[in-house]
């Protein structure tokens, strides 16, 4: 994939979404074939690809992670399912995606106080590696995405974000691209890379065995 997508260098946009996320535990290592990222988290790590030559990461201010390659640029987002649930309860995947995107949107419209411009949603499904089941390696998870245009005058850049549940957090990929770069394409690569998670299992805490206390012998007179 040859397309370039351009981050805007108002990072407003990307890091309004979720200025009070925790910053998370992850890791990024270099490759051939581009930016491997893992996330260590306890409740279900995982790893996955942002594909392409010449990989460059950053960890912003906020906790999210920009990586770009010469295939594009997107902005990473660990976001804790109980930083938008609060009280509410949700039964399946799709109900929690769906209120992190109500979420998400609501924070940049009282951001920008305005609503946002040609907003577009839907949902599709993604597959993913599952190294913990040995039966079903392949796992078909929900995915919802979500374009839009920034209020701001004479903007005519768009941004797409496209989230998928990965046990008590979303991960959330976002790009903001020039007008004549066509969304579907810009949303195949967040597909790919969602596409390219890979489950890993959860790792088993042990406790180091406790000492065994000799009591010392009686001296004998």
């Amino acid at each position: 994939m040859k397309t370039t997508i351009a981050i805007l260098i108002v990072s407003f946009i990307l890091s309004v979404t979720i200025a009070a996320q925790q910053t998370p535990d992850f890791s990024t290592v270099k490759s051939e074939k581009g930016m491997m990222v893992l996330n260590n988290n306890k409740v279900q790590p995982f790893s996955f690809l942002v594909s392409g030559k010449n990989p460059t990461g950053r960890q912003n201010d906020d906790g999210s992670l920009l990586v770009g390659t010469d295939s594009g640029v997107i902005v990473v987002y660990f976001v804790r399912s109980v930083d938008f649930l609060a009280k509410k309860k949700t039964d399946t995947a799709v109900e929690t995606l769906i209120v992190h995107r109500d979420h998400d949107i609501s924070t940049q419209e009282k951001a920008w106080k305005a609503k946002l411009n040609d907003l577009e949603k839907g949902e599709s499904f993604v597959k993913m590696h599952d190294l913990s089941n040995k039966l079903f390696p392949t796992k078909l998870a929900p995915t919802l995405y979500w374009l839009y245009t920034a209020p701001k005058p004479d903007n005519t850049d768009r941004t797409l974000y496209q989230t998928v549940l990965l046990g008590d957090q979303v991960l959330m990929l976002g790009a903001v691209f020039e007008k004549i770069t066509k969304a579907d394409e810009v949303r195949s690569f967040l597909t790919q890379t969602l596409e390219s998670i890979t489950l890993l299992p959860i790792q088993k805490q042990t406790t180091p065995a406790g000492k065994k206390i000799v009591k010392p012998k009686a001296l004998k007179r």
